[in-house]
């Protein structure tokens, strides 16, 4: 049997690392007793390398949408001032 260390966020089970089973698995968990201290997520540099690509794809393809947003609040602000 394959053990896995997960942190219970108060809803659902975090794996700390890959878990192998097809989704919906059944499995039967067993507790050690420890508590565990809460680590941060991180992602690794490649993760943000293509975190940030998507992003800066999503705010290029928006920014003409974005912009028109901009100055037609910034007309409506002209006015009340």
């Amino acid at each position: 049997m394959e053990a896995v260390t997960a942190i219970y966020d108060g809803r659902v089970f975090i794996p700390e690392g890959t878990v192998r089973l097809e989704k919906n698995r059944r499995v039967t968990l067993s507790f050690n007793g420890e508590p565990a201290q809460p680590t941060p997520f991180r992602l690794t540099a490649a993760q943000k390398a293509e975190q940030d690509k998507r992003d800066i794809e999503i705010i290029n393809r928006t920014a003409q949408w974005h912009n028109a947003e901009a100055m037609d609040t910034l007309e409506y602000q002209k006015d009340i001032f």
